[in-house]
């Protein structure tokens, strides 16, 4: 994952929250990335590079 897109998901997962603890945070951001992943579709990713 690329930094632009690691700041994006930083901003939105955490924007708005207070969590308690790193831990707290770290589940939010585990939460986020599966259901992302989750709903990941393969026939809208590109084709390989060659």
């Amino acid at each position: 994952m690329d930094r632009i897109r690691v700041a994006a998901l930083r901003y939105y997962t955490l924007n708005g929250t207070d969590h308690r603890s790193h831990d707290e945070q770290n589940a939010a951001i585990g939460a986020y990335v599966r259901w992302r992943n989750a709903r990941t579709d393969p026939r809208r990713t590109s084709p390989p590079v060659r």
